[in-house]
């Protein structure tokens, strides 16, 4: 008798994997926010500020070692307003940290593909089951979807998610 492996599922990560969300990305972001808004301040010097700031505060959001301890789901675009709120702060900007963190939310959704991988995807789709992977949210990862005419079976979303719980996140949804 012979065994064969099948997949019945491919899982891809979204941001990264099948479109582009490197510091260029982020840079080009932070220069439409500088101008947006006016900013006397060099994009990456406002990026790298507010990278660090939100490293630090990230841990706040989805504390890893005990996933227990988050008590509500916080949105990406709410997170990223206090960090943008603690920067503009302390370089002594004023901005407003809730259109800065828009424009990233919407940035996000706007993202360029990796080459390839919409024929790719094309390809994979034609013949296996897919799901998108994301801790990105929701107010990001349709509109970029939908752009690019994605469609998986399963999306899976930090937001969609909200609080993991005692029971495996993936029982739930898949």
């Amino acid at each position: 008798m012979i065994l064969r492996n099948r997949i019945d599922l491919i899982v891809f990560d979204v941001y990264n994997t099948l479109f582009k969300n490197d510091a260029q990305s982020w840079l080009r972001t932070f220069q439409v926010m500088c101008n947006d808004q006016g900013l006397s301040i060099l994009p990456e010097d406002l990026w790298n500020h507010w990278r660090d700031i939100g490293t630090r505060r990230r841990l706040t959001r989805a504390p890893l070692e005990n996933p227990e301890q988050t008590t509500q789901f916080e949105t990406y675009q709410d997170h990223w307003a206090k960090v943008f709120y603690e920067t503009f702060h302390q370089l002594g900007i004023h901005a407003n940290a809730e259109r800065a963190s828009l424009s990233c939310v919407q940035a996000l959704s706007d993202r360029e593909p990796y080459e390839d991988m919409l024929s790719t995807m094309s390809h994979i789709q034609v013949n296996w089951k897919t799901a998108a992977m994301t801790n990105a949210d929701n107010a990001s990862l349709f509109p970029l979807l939908k752009k690019h005419n994605l469609n998986f079976e399963h999306v899976l979303t930090s937001e969609i998610l909200g609080r993991i719980n005692q029971t495996p996140w993936y029982s739930k949804v898949l």
